[in-house]
Formats: C-alpha cells, sequence, structure tokens
C-alpha cells in the first residue's frame, strides 16, 4: 500500500516524500529533496498542491541533469573523476566547489568589490574625524578592523560575503571573545553602510549570523567611592607639582576627571566642552549638538559636590584646552600617582552605576544622553542594586577646604 497523510503522515509524488506537518491553521507540506552538496535539503509549503508541483519540477530538473550527464564527454568524465578524488579529503562534492569557486571569482569593480567599497567607506569615516564628529579612537578602530577585512575578503563581491567564511576567518583571527566582539561591531558598521546606502547588492547583515558572543563573560567594572577619591587627590596633588624648566596649568585634568565621575560625561564630548557651557548658578552643563555623540544636545546636573570642584578650580576658554593624546597622558600620570589601574570607560560607568543607586534611572538616562534605557538596565542595573550607601559616599567627594592649585600660563 502506498503511504498516505492520513496514516503516515507523509506520500511520495513523483519520487519525493511530502511530509505533513501541523500548523496553527491546517498543515504544511514538506518536500524532502535529499541530501545536496552535503547538506540535506528540504522546502515547505502552505498548499500541498504546490508541494506535489514543487516534487513534480524537481523531477524534470533531475532527469535534465541525467541526460546532461550523458552528454558528457569523455574529458569531462575524467575531470569528473579527478576532482571528485582531490575533493574526497576535504569532504566535499564537484557542485560545493563550483559554487566556492564562483563565489571567490565574481567579476569585482568599484561597485561591488570589497576592497574598493571598504576604501569608500574609511573615506567618509575619515571626513567625520577630520570635522570633529568621529573620535580618534572610534576611526582608527574602524580603519583598523576593517582593513584587515579588506585585506583577507577584498577580491571577493561584498554579497557573497557569508557568516560562515567570517566565522572561519574569526577562529583563525582572534583569540578570544573580546577581540571577536570587536570585529563584529566594526564590520556591522560596514555592512549596516552598505545596506543603507545600496551598495554591492547587500540586503542583510552577515555579522548578524555569525556565532553569537556569550552574554555574562566580562561583567561591567566600576570603581569604589575609596578609589575615586584616591583619584581625584592624586589629580590635584599631580598638578600641583612643578616640573623642571617647564611651567603649565595642569589643573585642566581635575576639571576632567571631575565631569567624567560626577557628571557621567563622555571624554571626547569633555574635550569640546568651553566653560561657557557650564552654568555654576544654575547647576548645569551644556553638551551641545557639536560635542555630543549622538548628535542630540543636552543639559546635565551638576552635582553639589561636582560644584565645589568647579567652582575651584573655574576657568576660562576650553575646558581641557589640549589633544587627546594630552589627555590620555596626563590621565596615565594621575593613575600612576595614584596607584589604581585605569578602567576603561570606569569614570562614566561608576557614574551611571551610582547615579541609578542614588536617583534612579530616568534622571540618570537623562544625564548620560541615553535615548532608551534598555542600554542602562543592561550595563548597570543589576550593578547599581544595594549600592546606595556607596552612592552616597561617591557624591559627597568635596575638594579639601582651603586646598586650591593656582592656574599658571603656560610659558
Amino acid at each position: 500500500m502506498k503511504p498516505t497523510y492520513e496514516q503516515d503522515g507523509f506520500e511520495i509524488h513523483s519520487g519525493f516524500r511530502i511530509r505533513r506537518t501541523n500548523a496553527k491553521k491546517g498543515f504544511k507540506y514538506q518536500v524532502d529533496l535529499g541530501t545536496r552538496s552535503g547538506k540535506h535539503v528540504r522546502k515547505q509549503f502552505s498548499a500541498k498542491s504546490d508541494a506535489e508541483q514543487f516534487a513534480r519540477d524537481s523531477r524534470i530538473e533531475a532527469m535534465n541533469h541525467k541526460v546532461e550527464v550523458h552528454a558528457f564527454t569523455d574529458r569531462q568524465r575524467e575531470d569528473a573523476v579527478e576532482a571528485l578524488k582531490i575533493l574526497e579529503k576535504h569532504g566535499v562534492d564537484l557542485r560545493c566547489a563550483a559554487h566556492y569557486y564562483d563565489r571567490h571569482h565574481q567579476a569585482i569593480d568599484s561597485n561591488n568589490g570589497v576592497k574598493f567599497l571598504v576604501a569608500e567607506f574609511l573615506g567618509i569615516q575619515k571626513e567625520r574625524y577630520e570635522k570633529g564628529t568621529f573620535s580618534f579612537d572610534s576611526y582608527k578602530n574602524t580603519k583598523l578592523y576593517n582593513g584587515n577585512f579588506a585585506n583577507q575578503f577584498g577580491n571577493m563581491a561584498v554579497d557573497t560575503i557569508r557568516p560562515n567564511d567570517l566565522d572561519a576567518w574569526f577562529d583563525i583571527k582572534t583569540n578570544g571573545w573580546t577581540t571577536r566582539s570587536s570585529y563584529y561591531r566594526y564590520l556591522s558598521t560596514f555592512f549596516n553602510w552598505c545596506i543603507k546606502n545600496k551598495r554591492g547588492g547587500v540586503v542583510e547583515n552577515p555579522i548578524k549570523e555569525c556565532t553569537p558572543i556569550p552574554e555574562g563573560k566580562k561583567p561591567t567594572k566600576i570603581y569604589t567611592p575609596q578609589e575615586v577619591q584616591k583619584i581625584i587627590n592624586s589629580a590635584v596633588e599631580w598638578a600641583g607639582e612643578v616640573t623642571p624648566r617647564i611651567v603649565e596649568d595642569k589643573t585642566p585634568i581635575i576639571t576632567y576627571m571631575v565631569l567624567g565621575f560626577w557628571l557621567g560625561i563622555r571624554p571626547d564630548e569633555i574635550l569640546r566642552l568651553s566653560w561657557d557651557d557650564i552654568d555654576l548658578e544654575v547647576g548645569e552643563v551644556l553638551v551641545s549638538d557639536e560635542a555630543v555623540k549622538t548628535g542630540d544636545s543636552r543639559y546635565v546636573t551638576i552635582p553639589e559636590n561636582a560644584k565645589e570642584w568647579l567652582m575651584k578650580y573655574r576657568g576660562k576658554g576650553m575646558v581641557f584646552p589640549h589633544s587627546k593624546e594630552r589627555r590620555r597622558s596626563w590621565r596615565d600620570k594621575v593613575m600612576e600617582k595614584a596607584e589604581i589601574k585605569h578602567l576603561q570607560d570606569g569614570a562614566r560607568h561608576s557614574y551611571a552605576t551610582y547615579g541609578i543607586a542614588l536617583n534612579g534611572i530616568d534622571d540618570t538616562m537623562e544625564n548620560m544622553g541615553h535615548n532608551v534605557t534598555r542600554t542602562l538596565l543592561k550595563h548597570y542595573k543589576g550593578l547599581a542594586k544595594n549600592r546606595k550607601e556607596q552612592a552616597n559616599k561617591y557624591f559627597d567627594i568635596r575638594p579639601i577646604a582651603g586646598k586650591i592649585i593656582p592656574m599658571q600660563k603656560s610659558a
């Protein structure tokens, strides 16, 4: 007896098994095409008639293939046999090898070639950096990771890049999840740019289908109130030290620390702030759209302890009138003096954690410039739990009465 959907759950049509499965509305019909290129291929339909027609069409296609095979010359048969022997040790068949060759030998130009599109993308990011709308670190990393990608896949058409290609490369290129995560981040911006600007025929970001990064590997790290107290004290002491043959005002590093630790302002945003943006009478700082990372200006409330610091070291002009390299150098010297390890984004993470514990998520979100609470909830809410006592200490770190470093003019 022939198998039936009712009795056996499947039927045979044109030599192919069609399995019927339950669906929310009626049934689904799945045509089993067998193994092709090492993969089990199945095609699913909502209508039984569509599945059976597909089986008939597949049968005709298979018969045509057999006719073509019979028409092979002796030389073509010999080539096929030899190719199969070569591929056997790799566990792939001729169809798989042919598809691989085709993908890696597409005709490429400035419209679809990886090396051309990456160069165009990086040129745009360079313009953003030169205009001051893209930070040095972001531009440097974008150039590094996308440059490595172009070196590996430059001669391929961008729309032929598959998640398994990237995963295989990441397995060789990276030693851990941190580096792999960085590749995901910076390559995603490139593929998203291709999609948005309709370049190279890219319709989906292949990074989204790569091996997912395990969650919870590295929790967000913050400074304790005691560590922050030590850091800011070290900044005051270091700013007051005299360097032989150099007369230089180093108090901006104190202001930089204050704005980072107690207002949660991003490092690059601080570099674009002037003292005119700081209103100590009203108690807020304007982070303008020219300075902000997201392009949306915001007002940040100044806590009472931070107001005391800013009043004590108030200046004129730019808040930190030096380069990013000078900022990094001064910060490292302060951390070395405090004997505390620098944490990436540690000041902002600390502000967010203690801010949520003391003032709640809404006010903290508004001050930090986040448009959605998901980011804050993911990174900081768990840390903020049970830290209200620490938060009170954190926002009560104040300058020592009477101790002030006089500002000097650079020689």
